[in-house]
Order: structure tokens, then sequence, then C-alpha cells
């Protein structure tokens, strides 16, 4: 019996052992794998952060999934799915959304339960400051500011190669400023390229290094980002870095000309400007004279005080999460929020059951027994009441079932802003909802990025984020939802998208927007928006084109507190809420035109409504409930040559840049009167620089009574540095006698000083006319 026994235990290893021999090990040992974290692993919260992996597999062909986990509870697993070949080496760049302040990530490489390879990666949080990202060929060694002598927002500089620039808009969400200086032309992929125009339209600021080595380093840079026209070598005052600094200069630079293009707004010595500057998007682009690298610049004791004043972000919005250098938070403040307003599920016809019901009860009542009564077989009763019940049980079962309500409700919310050269950024949020805990599949554009939303309160609820594993960058999605709650994700990518354009044509006569479809797709209540002024140009199919002159007045409802409000006016009812669909496109337009505490003015904007985003997701779901809202933005290039007449209200305040709180007025909204001296700066869009003013008269009133008396009114000549004092009694009308010196690169300056403070809250609009060169 025992040497049975034995025998059996000899044959069961002998197996196990020949098992063993017949399958490949898929050990550890085969895998490796090597993470790099972008920015030497420096993020800021709130955004995308790429990691280059290295994966090697030395043994045979396998199937593995790549999963990056933020620790903490609650926080979902990024997962990627991918093939390995034999002794194949896969460099691949993961984007993590870093939505908590965490220190450590942890990628593995598994397959199945097996973890094949794994790697801790030590990161950190740079909530509260600056990112500066230089690329360049030679280190410029800025001498910054130390943390220690900053009292907010210190500068964190992180040097990165040009291969190593990502070729994403996310994978530059952390930094604040980009500096390039002095690469090579050829050093950016197109990609590289398309990343930082939608950085830059999203609320980046690059800084481009000038000096001798700029006129070729700069060959790769698109038109809509070149702020000047590179000339010959010269030498340039340092008056400007001086002034910034607030100390004695470091000399003569030796520089190269700039002349700006329409947009570029010169600081320094008119024809031998320090540097350029240009509004692009939300973002700005600065084109430098000098190389940064200077070493007259590194010696400079007042250096690292101009870097701190010169290095500054476009704009610095508030997030739950911290500062951010772009309005994304903001926008999903207000769009999660939206997600809340779901389709109203459509309750099933009651009328066919109650007509089923009627038919019964005469059937089963008087119709049975006078047809059974007169054949005489009232016996029958028996067979034939269950009978007739059970098929009208039935029938009434069949209809309930194929007209009961949807089960499930989906809504999805796209803003799509056009970035020029055929690329477009686009948003996309879906909110949804089920009655038990369920997986669905969803279907979108290969490469795109998925994160859950932040969670939020909206007008009919709170919204959460989805569940995890959470796909990346593939065209299948599986979303894993809780039964009763409402949750989101957000879709985000830069996509191709051609065939829609926008203008406004400036002449004599004033300024007529163009909107030409060559698209496959019908755009729908077309609208052009600038500051509180709204232009219906209706629906464009494909191949036409909608052209409308631009009023040159437009009266304000002083009622109406928003563009939305204006936009949707013919459909709002006072006193009762608006249906679901116009308030989700009320808060996608809301979303769109906010600004937050930033001086960047977007100009005029042309919005249009889409039947399908670029960026669409599929979920894959019979039985549901639906709604899809996409809005398109373009911002329109402002063209003209020789007169042209401006619409009342272009030469607009910028209150950000006036250092003035905004006020509430019956005529729309102003600025603060106090404290004085008043220093209100106005000015054009930013393709407007060009334009020198023939006429101009500025329309000065109050929701107080103007002081009588006691009111210095004046204007600042650009040309002679001086504060020019007006005749005006005030308020009304103050017709401006040769304009010109006071308008320069669409800006325009206007001091009151005395009692102005009497008169609260100012509201100030212009008439302009002049020339385009």
């Amino acid at each position: 019996m025992k040497i049975r026994v034995t025998a059996h235990i000899m044959l069961l290893v002998a197996c196990a052992t020949a098992l063993l021999w017949a399958t490949p090990a898929r050990s550890s040992g085969e895998i490796s794998l090597v993470a790099t974290p972008a920015f030497a692993g420096n993020y800021v919260p709130g955004t995308w952060l790429p990691i280059a992996l290295s994966i090697t597999n030395g043994g045979v062909p396998i199937s593995v999934r790549i999963s990056v986990d933020l620790p903490g509870v609650g926080s979902p697993s990024y997962v990627q799915d991918r093939q390995l070949a034999g002794g194949e080496v896969q460099r691949i760049i993961f984007y993590v959304p870093m939505e908590q302040v965490v220190r450590e990530l942890r990628v593995a490489v598994s397959d199945g339960g097996s973890v094949l390879a794994e790697q801790t990666l030590q990161v950190r949080p740079r909530s509260d400051e600056r990112m500066l990202g230089i690329v360049a060929g030679v280190d410029p060694q800025l001498l910054l500011p130390r943390r220690e002598d900053l009292v907010s927002l210190p500068l964190t500089a992180v040097q990165i190669a040009p291969p190593d620039l990502p070729d994403r808009e996310a994978g530059l969400g952390s930094l604040g400023i980009l500096l390039i200086n002095g690469i090579t032309p050829g050093s950016l992929s197109p990609g590289q390229i398309n990343a930082l125009l939608a950085w830059v339209s999203a609320g980046g600021h690059l800084v481009l290094g000038g000096g001798p080595a700029a006129r070729d380093a700069l060959s790769w840079l698109p038109a809509d980002m070149a702020t000047a026209a590179v000339g010959e070598e010269l030498q340039i005052d340092a008056a400007p870095l001086a002034d910034l600094a607030g100390a004695a200069g470091p000399g003569p630079l030796p520089a190269i000309g700039l002349t700006p293009l329409p947009g570029g707004v010169s600081t320094g010595q008119p024809t031998r400007p320090a540097w350029v500057t240009k509004s692009l998007g939300n973002g700005l682009v600065t084109q430098l004279a000098f190389d940064p690298g200077l070493p007259n610049l590194r010696s400079w004791a007042a250096a690292p005080i101009f870097w701190d004043k010169f290095l500054q972000p476009a704009r610095m919005i508030e997030s739950p999460l911290g500062l951010q250098t772009n309005a994304d938070s903001l926008q999903e403040q207000i769009l999660s929020g939206a997600l809340s307003a779901l389709p109203t599920i459509a309750q099933p016809p009651v009328d066919w059951l109650f007509l089923v019901l009627i038919i019964y009860t005469v059937l089963i009542g008087p119709v049975l027994a006078l047809g059974l009564r007169r054949i005489d077989r009232q016996a029958w009763s028996w067979l034939m009441v269950p009978t007739v019940a059970i098929g009208f049980g039935a029938l009434l079962f069949t209809l309930a079932v194929n007209l009961r309500a949807e089960s499930r409700v989906i809504t999805q919310i796209s803003i799509v802003e056009y970035l020029g050269s055929g690329q477009a950024r686009a948003r996309t949020f879906v909110g949804m909802l089920a009655p038990q805990d369920q997986t669905l599949a969803a279907s979108l554009p290969a490469g795109a990025l998925v994160r859950p939303v932040r969670g939020a309160s909206g007008i009919y609820g709170n919204v959460e984020g989805v569940g995890g594993p959470i796909t990346q960058e593939g065209t299948s999605l599986p979303i894993h939802l809780r039964a009763w709650r409402l949750q989101g994700l957000l879709a985000n990518a830069t996509l191709p998208l051609s065939g829609i354009e926008a203008e406004i044509g400036l002449g004599q006569d004033g300024a007529m927007v163009r909107v030409r479809n060559t698209s496959t797709q019908r755009l729908y209540d077309v609208v052009a928006v600038y500051g509180d002024q709204v232009l219906q140009l209706g629906d464009v199919r494909p191949t036409e084109e909608a052209s409308e002159l631009w009023p040159p007045n437009i009266k304000v409802d002083g009622q109406s507190n928003s563009i939305s409000s204006l936009v949707f006016s013919d459909v709002s009812t006072p006193g009762q809420a608006a249906e679901r669909r116009v308030q989700v496109r009320r808060a996608m337009i809301d979303a769109v035109v906010t600004r937050g505490l930033s001086d960047v003015d977007p100009g005029p904007l042309v919005m249009a409504w889409m039947n399908q985003s670029p960026l669409d997701v599929a979920v894959e779901v019979g039985g549901a409930a639906r709604q899809s809202q996409t809005l398109l933005i373009i911002r329109p290039h402002v063209r003209g040559s020789g007169t042209v007449g401006l619409p009342n209200g272009w030469l607009r305040v910028d209150p950000v840049a006036s250092r003035r709180s905004i006020c509430a007025a019956d005529a729309g909204f102003g600025v603060s009167a106090g404290p004085t001296p008043v220093t209100i700066m106005l000015r054009l869009p930013t393709d407007l620089t060009p334009l020198r003013a023939n006429a101009l008269s500025l329309n000065l009133d109050s929701t107080k009574k103007w002081p009588s008396a006691g009111v210095t009114t004046e204007l600042y000549n650009w040309e002679q540095g001086v504060w020019v004092r007006q005749s005006f009694d005030g308020p009304g009308e103050l017709k401006v006698a040769d304009p010109a010196p006071y308008l320069s690169q669409g800006r325009l300056q206007l001091r009151l000083s005395g009692q102005i403070e009497q008169a609260r809250c100012l509201m100030i609009s212009a008439k302009l006319q002049g020339t385009m060169p």
C-alpha cells in the first residue's frame, strides 16, 4: 500500500515538473521597468504629470497591464494594456492626473494578478508656486530669487531637454511659464509645437529668448505665436529691466531688433524694445530682444528682483487644489455642476393601459356574460374568465415592459476650442446615473486622456467622479458606476478640426463678422460676442457662409448679468426656471467666458453649437435617456486696412489692469471710483494694436451725482510720457482733440483725481475711428 502511495506521489511530481517545463516562466526577472517622472517629479496639484516608462521584455511575447496608483482612499488606478514582444523595449509616456496632493506614485507591470515589475516614484507637489520650465541649448543660468526672499509664489525652475518636452497640452499643465532659448531648428516635433499652441491658449506664458541666435532658433514658431519680426543685431537700453527691478540696470545689452506684429505690445524704446508681448487666447507669448543668459545679467545684483517681476504667469486661478495658471478648474466647477441637469425621463404613456383595462372590464363583464348566455354555455365561464384574465394580464405585462421609462440617464457636455492650424482643444464631461451597480462600455477617439470629474454641487444634486480602474489613451473605456449615484468623467484631447473659419473685417462702415462652414456639420445658433455685446448670426449649414454687420450701438439691458443671459434672453421667462437644455447651455457659455483674476482679454469670440463633438464619448447602452451639447469656440482674427470705424464699446475698460473693483449699475457694469486718483486702462482687441486713432470720444457717467467741481481729468500721452489735462466738467462726452498720442498699441489711460470718489461707480465707453496699416 505504501509503495502505491509513493508511486502516486512521484507521478504527480513528475506531471507538475513537466507542466512547469512546458509553460515558459514569466518571472519578474524577465520584465524590467524604469520610470522617470517629468519635471524631476515636481508637479502642480490638479494637473497631469507625464511619466516616461521604459519596459524591457527579456522573455517570450506577453500581454501586460501597466498601472499607476496614487496612495490614498478613493483614488482610482490608471491603466494601459500593452503587448510586449520577446526581446522588445517599449518606451511609453504615461499621463497621470495628480488629483491628490501626494509624494509618491506606484508604477506596476502585471500579468493577471501577478506583478512582474514595479517601481515607486518620489514626486513633489508645488501648490501655490510658479513652475518655470527651461528648454535651452545651453543653460542660461538665470539668477532667480531665493524662496526665503519671497513672501508668495516662489519659483521652481526645471531644466527640460527638447526631446523631453511633452507633446500633449495636458503634460504642460504644471508649467506656469516656459522659457525656450537658443534651441536649434528642428529641435521640436510638430506634436510638441501643437501642444505649445494649446497650452498658451489655455493660459500658459511662453517666453522666447533673443540675441543673435534667435533668428534661426525661432524658425519653428507658428504664425499665431509670432509676436515680433526679428531684425539686425544691435544694442538696447536696459532701462525697462531697471524700471521693473526698481534698481540700477545692468548696462546696455547686445540684442536683436524687434518690430511688433499685429497684437504685439512692446516695452522699451519704440525702435529698440527690450521685449514684445502678445495675448494668445487666455495666455501670453513674450519675445525677448536679448539672450536671458548674458553674463552681465548673471552678475547683475538686481537680477533676482527683475526675474521675479518678469517671469509671471499669464493668469493665476484659485482652485480646490491651489493656484493654477489656466481657467480649466473654474470651467470644471461650472460644468460638473451642470451635469446634474440631466434630461427629464419621458414617462410611459398610460392611455394604452387604460384602454386595455376598459376593454378587459367590458369583455369580462357584460360581453362574456351575454355571449355565453346567448349560446347557452354559462357553465363555460369557469374556463373563459381565467383565460381572458391571463390573456389580458400577459398583454398588460408586455405593454408595461415595452413602454417602461428609461432606467439609465446619460448627459454629455463638450467644449471645443479652435486653436487654428487645423487643431482644436476639446474637453468632454459625461454624467451617468444607473439604478444598480454596473459597468458600461464607452468608445472614444484614440489618445484621449480620461479621469473622474471633481465632486461638485449642481442645481439638481451632487456629482461625484466615476470609479476605477480607468483605461488611458485607448478607444474602449469601461466605466464603473454605483447604484443611484450621479457620477461623471472628464476626457480631454487635442484633435484635428478643419472647415470652420471666422473673422471680423473692419471698414469705414464698421465691423463685418463672417463665419464660413465647409465642414460636414451644421452650426446652430451662431453668435459673436465681445464684452457685454452679442450679435446673432443664426444657423450656418455646410458649404455656407453667414455674415452680419456689427451694430454701431448695442443697447445693454442692465438686468442682464452675463453673456449667457444676453444670448438666451429671448427664451428666458422672468420668474421661471429655464428648461434644462437651456440651463446646460447657459452654464457652458459662462464656463467659456470666465476669466478669473486675469488681465488677459480673450477678445471677440464666435460661439456655435454642433451636433457632435470631435471628442465624443459614446456610452454603449440601450434604454437610456440621453442629452448631448457641444459648444464650439473660435477666436476670430480682426483684420482691416485704411480708415476703419469701430463699434461702440470695443475700446473697453480693463478692471484688472486698472486695479479697480467691478461695480453694478442700471446701465450695466462699471468700476469703482475710489480710492483716488483713479487710473483706468482701456484696451482694444489684440489684433488692433497697430491702429492709429483719428477721432476719439469718451462717454463718462456714474451711479451717484458727478461732482460739479474739484475733479481733474487727464489722459496719458504715450509719445511724450506725460499726463495731459483735459477740459471736461462731466458727466457726458469727452471729445479728445488729436487723439493719436493717447492711444498706443491698443491702450488708452485715463486718470481722474480730486472729489471723483463721490461718483461711487464709473461707467466709461468710447467711440473710436482710426487708420490701420
